[in-house]
């Protein structure tokens, strides 16, 4: 490999082998050396009137060729044309591994059996099995150097998709997609090999990096909406960029947006915490780090609050090429490497598995099982946020739990959810107004009026607005998909966001009819709704309008609001209990009509969507549909009352 093809010597042995998408220079060998490749995202139906236009990634997105040097020049005239969303270069990216020993000699035909696959012991498979062994119809995109489908432990697993690499060959030439393959779906319990945690999950292999490692965003961009576009329901991305790219994002969120699950490797440079990866920091994707035999993080591995979960990555025997030339040299079609490549792997079969278990679940719910039943290590909540994967857990389930949090800041936890500290007692110079869970339900942040956020357990302070002047008091808070920030709202509908929670837009300074009193987000994190007192909808960024009760006769105020878990419907609550669903949101009761003690204040959704709780300002609970009842405050003398629920 040359080095201008990235910072890589190829030797095996626990060779960090994640592929680490790095922007390199183009080089004799690009294919394009003559000219500069964009990405460019253009409004409605149009197709960009520049360069050469080589393909359509996706819907208004298009890869560009410019002549060699007009590159940056052309983004700069792009970025200012009206019919023109955005447009950026489109960077050459390549493997970067780093071997954790070059005296390694390639392993012999014994590596199999003299190595155990203890990474599926330590993040409970034998349990989970017990539950699922998977479905083939639940299909695992690995995007990569391609899949050796003909390798004998992974024969009829693998499904071959398109090859958007320089590379003329579709299969494996290289061998590490092979080996993030057979972590995946190599065939099990059949006296070969190793096992794949997924003994009846399918891999769709697309080749986005060719023969040496390298490829395109772009490339990787095709390969997502391909994974849309052929109903799979996973994506593993064995790869890093630490620069962000639009492209990517927009590509990572429209598969969310399809219920898709994407996890992506945090990469091997040992990275100080505050370093980001891309796509593995992108808000919504489950990042993964590497850990070892002893639940410790991989030396090598990158970490930070932006990662999601660790899993094994160090030494993880998996099948491999035996192609002359390729990164295993073996000849038994079996190799070990380390790197959170290898741990990004077990997190996308676990997930696949959650997908079979679970039918009708969306992606964002499995995000959501995988990360409360993640066991906490080590690093848990400053190296990585929810812990290290336990897929046993995941399958059999976390019980359903709640909080509810009073006006003085008192915590009261029912079922399976945690206490993890309250400001009861503490003297509060304002009063609690709201709060909100962290992904992993091992945490959560309360908000008070004037905006001052308190965090619990792992959930992270990204600061308040306490000390600004507000143009109306603070109502409740909401936080990110991945916990990484969060939205404080105001009841003239103004919008704070901390952390990598993203402003897009807001009602602060417009004329209301009646105050906003609550926030919900879009599963994506790319948007949010708000709704007023008279049941009025605003919608910004990819949050849709499914209809409102806004203009219509109320018997009694609307207080609070939830949405489904794919995103396409919510439910409104007025403070009599009655219920107002919308979109793909079910009716499954209310208390409207029916004598409540106190008021009501507040829902929150079943995580099936089937069901839904609602809460009085007394503390008392009341469930339809598939909600549980786990206790209440209700008939409980408090020292002030419930504001909100968790």
């Amino acid at each position: 490999m040359n080095d201008d093809m990235g910072p890589a010597r190829l030797l095996l042995s626990g060779m960090l082998a994640a592929l680490l998408l790095a922007a390199v220079p183009a080089s004799a060998d690009d294919g394009g050396a003559d000219s500069d490749r964009l990405i460019v995202h253009v409004r409605g139906d149009g197709v960009p009137a520049v360069g050469t236009v080589e393909r359509k990634l996706m819907p208004g997105m298009w890869s560009v060729r410019v002549p060699k040097g007009r590159g940056a020049a052309t983004v700069e005239r792009l970025r200012g044309q009206a019919g023109v969303v955005w447009a950026e270069p489109d960077r050459r990216v390549s493997l970067a591994v780093t071997p954790t020993d070059p005296c390694f000699a390639p392993p012999s035909s014994s590596v199999c059996g003299s190595t155990d696959q203890w990474g599926l012991v330590r993040i409970g498979a034998p349990q989970a099995w017990d539950v699922t062994r998977g479905n083939s119809s639940v299909v695992v995109a690995v995007l990569d150097t391609g899949v050796q489908a003909t390798h004998p432990d992974l024969a009829g697993k693998v499904v071959t998709g398109s090859n958007f690499s320089d590379s003329p060959y579709t299969d494996d030439r290289h061998g590490h997609g092979t080996h993030v393959a057979g972590t995946i779906a190599a065939l099990t319990d059949n006296g070969r090999g190793v096992a794949g945690l997924g003994w009846n999950t399918t891999v769709r292999a697309v080749k986005v990096l060719d023969d040496s490692g390298t490829g395109y965003v772009s490339d990787v961009v095709s390969g997502i909406n391909e994974a849309v576009v052929t109903g799979t329901k996973v994506v593993n991305l064995s790869l890093a960029d630490t620069n962000p790219s639009a492209a990517l994002d927009q590509a990572v969120q429209a598969a969310r947006r399809a219920g898709l699950v994407v996890v992506a490797a945090a990469g091997n440079d040992s990275n100080p915490r505050t370093t980001r990866n891309y796509p593995a920091a992108v808000d919504g994707v489950i990042g993964v780090a590497a850990t070892d035999r002893n639940d410790a993080l991989g030396g090598f591995s990158n970490r930070g609050s932006w990662v999601s979960i660790a899993a094994p990555g160090a030494g993880i025997v998996s099948t491999c090429t035996t192609a002359i030339g390729n990164a295993c040299r073996s000849t038994t079609g079996y190799a070990i490497f380390s790197g959170t490549s290898m741990a990004t792997p077990h997190v996308s079969a676990a997930a696949a598995l959650v997908f079979a278990a679970n039918p009708g679940i969306g992606g964002d719910q499995v995000r959501s099982r995988l990360a409360s039943s993640a066991r906490p290590i080590a690093g848990t909540g400053t190296d990585f946020q929810w812990g290290r994967l336990d897929v046993g857990a995941a399958l059999q389930g976390v019980g359903p739990g709640y909080w509810m949090v009073a006006r003085d800041g008192g915590i009261f936890n029912f079922g399976a959810a945690g206490f993890h500290g309250s400001a009861g007692g503490d003297g509060l110079r304002n009063p609690v107004v709201g709060m909100s869970g962290t992904p992993s339900r091992r945490g959560y942040w309360l908000v008070t009026s004037n905006g001052q956020v308190l965090s619990y357990g792992d959930a992270r302070n990204y600061g308040g607005t306490e000390g600004l002047r507000l143009n109306a008091p603070v109502l409740g808070m909401e936080s990110t998909p991945s916990g990484g920030g969060y939205w404080v709202v105001a009841a003239d509908g103004g919008i704070f966001t901390f952390g990598n929670a993203a402003f897009h837009g807001s009602t602060g300074g417009m004329p209301l009819n009646q105050p906003v009193v609550a926030l919900a987000t879009a599963p994506t994190g790319a948007g949010y709704w708000m709704v007023a007192r008279d049941g009025g909808i605003f919608t910004f960024g990819d949050a849709r309008f499914f209809g409102s009760m806004g203009g219509k006769p109320l018997n009694q105020p609307v207080v609070g609001m939830a949405v489904t878990p794919s995103g396409n419907g919510y439910w409104m609550v007025a403070s009599d209990g009655g219920i107002f669903a919308f979109g793909d949101a079910g009716f499954y009761g209310s208390m409207g009509g029916k004598p409540l003690n106190k008021p009501i204040i507040g829902i929150r959704p079943t995580p099936s969507g089937r069901g839904y709780w609602m809460v009085a300002s007394d503390g008392g609970i009341f469930t339809f549909g598939d909600a549980a009842f786990l206790g209440s405050t209700g008939g409980m003398p408090l020292n002030a009352p419930i504001v909100g629920m968790g």
